[in-house]
C-alpha cells in the first residue's frame, strides 16, 4: 500500500476504479465495511470513510441495513453546463466545491450562501472540483471567460494553482476562498478558526492533567492551512501550558517513515512512552484511532484520552462519544455570500473573516488524578 496516500483514499481510488471498469454496474451492492478493511488491512472507520467519500462524491448511494450501491448516474448532482452564456450573468456567482453530492454539515455552506445570494437578487450556481486540483484550475479558468459576477471558492489545497489566484487578485475579480487562507495572496477569505479550537482542546487535556499528549494527523502539514492551524493551536496551549513539545508524540502517518509502521503499532509504543492522550487532526482520524484501540482492547478514556474536530455525526454516537470542536459552517456560507456581494457592489469588507469554533465536551477524555 502506498505510504504517501491516505488509506482511506487508496480504497476510495480502487472501488473508483472498480465502478469505471464496469466490474461494478448501476445498483449493484459494493463490498462491505468489514470486507473492505480485511482487503486493505486498514480498521473500520477508514473503511466506512472511504465509503461516505463517495456517497458525497455520488458514486455511491447508501440502504439503511443493506449496503453501499452503485449510483445509476454516477454524475455529479450538479452537474450543469454552468459555462454556457445563459448560465452566466453579473448576477450570478459560483460556487466550487470539492465534492459533486451534498452530505452532512457541508450543505450548510451552499444553504446559507443560497438564501442570502437570493435575498439580496443573486443566483448561486455549483460546481464539482472533484478534489482535483487541476479540475479546479479548469473551472476557474472557463468561469473567468464569462460573465459571472463572482467566485466562491473551497479549494483541496492551499498551496495549488497560485499563479491563477495571483491573476485573479491583479485583476480585481470578485473572489472568496473557503475553509483556507491562500498563502501569500490576499484574496478574500472566510475560514473556522481552527488554531484556537485546537488550542482550546488541548488546554482542555492539561486542565484533566493530562501532560504526555500527542498529536496524530494523515495529512501533509504544507498542504492544508486548517490542519497546519489545528497542529500551531496544539503546539501553542502545550507551550503556554508549561508542556515540552516533543516530537516523538508528533504522528504524521502522511510521512514515508511512519508509513512503515502500522497505527497499531505507533498506537502501542506511544502509550509504552507514557501518553495519556491524543489530538487528532479531525474527527474521521479520532474515530479511526478509537477503532483501533477497541481492536487492541485500549480502554477509552481510562487508558487514553482523545479529541477530534469538525463534530461528524458519528462522534456524537460511537461509545464514548467524541470531545470535539465544532464549526459552523452556515456562518462560513453567509460571510462567504457577504463577502463576495461586496466586492461585486463595490463595498468595503474585511479580507479574513474568521469564524469560532464551538467546544462540544463529550465522554472521550478522563480526568487524571
Amino acid at each position: 500500500m502506498q505510504s504517501n496516500k491516505k488509506l482511506y483514499e487508496v480504497i476510495i481510488n480502487y472501488l473508483e476504479k472498480q465502478i469505471a471498469d464496469g466490474v461494478y454496474n448501476n445498483n449493484v451492492r459494493l463490498p462491505t465495511e468489514v470486507s473492505l478493511a480485511q482487503i486493505f488491512n486498514v480498521s473500520r472507520i477508514t473503511a466506512r470513510r472511504a465509503l461516505d467519500e463517495l456517497a458525497l462524491k455520488g458514486l455511491i448511494y447508501r440502504k439503511q441495513g443493506s449496503g453501499s450501491y452503485v449510483s445509476e448516474n454516477t454524475k455529479p448532482e450538479f452537474s450543469k453546463n454552468v459555462f454556457e452564456a445563459s448560465y452566466a450573468s453579473d448576477n450570478t456567482v459560483s460556487l466550487i466545491l470539492p465534492y459533486g453530492r451534498l452530505g452532512g454539515r457541508f450543505s450548510e455552506i451552499v444553504h446559507s450562501s443560497s438564501r442570502f445570494l437570493e435575498k439580496r437578487g443573486y443566483q448561486l450556481i455549483l460546481h464539482n472540483s472533484r478534489t482535483d486540483p487541476l479540475v479546479e484550475r479548469d473551472i476557474i479558468l472557463k468561469l473567468m471567460k464569462t460573465s459571472v459576477g463572482g467566485i466562491i471558492f473551497y479549494p483541496t489545497k492551499d498551496r495549488t494553482n497560485t499563479d491563477l489566484l495571483y491573476q485573479i487578485w491583479l485583476e480585481n475579480f470578485p473572489f472568496v476562498a473557503i475553509d483556507k487562507k491562500i498563502q501569500d495572496i490576499p484574496v478574500f477569505s472566510v475560514y473556522s478558526d481552527n488554531f484556537t479550537g485546537s488550542y482550546n482542546l488541548t488546554q482542555k487535556l492539561i486542565q484533566n492533567g493530562h501532560r504526555n499528549i500527542a498529536c496524530f494527523y494523515y495529512i501533509d502539514l504544507s498542504d492544508v492551512f486548517s490542519i497546519r492551524q489545528r497542529f500551531f493551536g496544539f503546539c501553542s496551549a502545550l507551550h503556554d501550558g508549561g508542556v515540552p513539545i516533543n516530537y516523538d508524540y508528533v504522528i504524521n502517518y502522511y510521512d514515508s517513515m511512519s508509513g512503515e509502521k502500522s497505527r497499531e503499532s505507533i498506537i502501542l509504543e506511544l502509550l509504552d512512552k507514557g501518553v495519556t492522550a491524543i489530538v487528532a487532526e479531525n474527527d474521521y482520524t479520532a474515530l479511526d484511532i478509537i477503532d483501533i484501540c477497541n481492536h487492541l482492547d485500549i480502554k477509552i478514556p481510562e487508558q487514553l484520552s482523545i479529541v477530534g474536530f469538525d463534530n461528524v455525526p458519528q462522534s456524537e454516537y460511537i461509545n464514548p462519544s467524541l470531545t470535539t470542536a465544532e464549526q459552523d459552517f452556515s456562518a462560513i456560507g453567509k460571510s462567504a455570500a457577504e463577502a463576495i456581494i461586496a466586492q461585486i457592489e463595490k463595498q468595503s469588507f474585511p479580507k479574513e473573516r474568521v469564524i469560532p469554533v464551538k467546544i462540544i465536551e463529550r465522554k472521550s477524555v478522563k480526568k487524571l488524578m
